[in-house]
């Protein structure tokens, strides 16, 4: 058997990323039907996730080589071709992101920024998004559905690392974890180019700005049952 060695693909931020977005999503989702403490832990998950994603899309262009946006789009026919060889539970291994991986990445961020941005224009009897009476809007009803989608698409991306973990002998998690991905020592492969050290500090400087200005943005006052009004600051 050849002798294996790690081959870093993932750079920090990208994990630092993914893994903040994985607990932030569940924060929402399980604070999204509660009340009082739970309603202003949601709101900010949701504001923070959206800081999270600014800095993802600078962090795109100038991040490290398989973090960039540039590697992940791939001709349908790739695309159509892994999904035969996932269908055979025999999948190559890759790099960075496989073609189907990197299009359902894309997808999974697209569902989530609009479920983010929706909810700061929301309003109903128990909370408001703070953009919704600044924009005399109401995408509640967008909200709750765009959300749905994303637990749905959620289950499905589970799914997908599960079957393309099992299909290319690869643990794709583990390698989220870690950075590296094993190869053998006469394969070639080399470590990923890093990213941009000042695109770094300009993609972090904005996310900070994004999410710290949402949540200074003040809360609009909420009824109570009895129809009095309150403000959870």
């Amino acid at each position: 058997m050849a002798e294996m060695t790690p081959v870093r693909v993932w750079d920090a931020p990208t994990r630092i990323f993914h893994w903040l977005l994985v607990v932030l999503i569940g924060v929402c989702w399980f604070t999204g039907e509660e009340e009082g403490l739970a309603t202003l832990v949601h709101r900010l998950s949701g504001e923070a996730i959206i800081g999270l994603l600014v800095f993802r899309f600078l962090w795109g262009f100038q991040g490290g080589e398989y973090a960039r946006f540039s590697t992940f789009f791939a001709p349908p026919r790739e695309i159509f071709a892994h999904i035969k060889e996932l269908m055979r539970f025999r999948a190559s291994q890759t790099l960075g992101h496989n073609s189907l991986g990197a299009l359902a990445s894309i997808v999974l961020m697209l569902i989530v920024a609009l479920t983010a941005v929706s909810g700061l224009l929301s309003a109903d009897d128990d909370r408001t998004g703070p953009l919704s009476l600044i924009f005399n809007v109401n995408l509640k009803e967008l909200h709750e559905v765009s959300f749905r989608l994303l637990q749905a698409m959620v289950v499905v991306h589970l799914l997908g690392v599960a079957v393309t973990s099992f299909a290319s002998r690869e643990n794709l998690a583990r390698a989220m974890v870690t950075g590296a991905k094993k190869r053998p020592a006469d394969s070639g492969a080399r470590d990923a180019k890093p990213g941009s050290s000042r695109a770094l500090i300009a993609a972090a400087g904005a996310a900070l700005l994004t999410a710290g200005g949402l949540m200074l943005l003040p809360h609009p006052p909420q009824e109570t049952e009895h129809g009095e009004e309150h403000d959870d600051h």
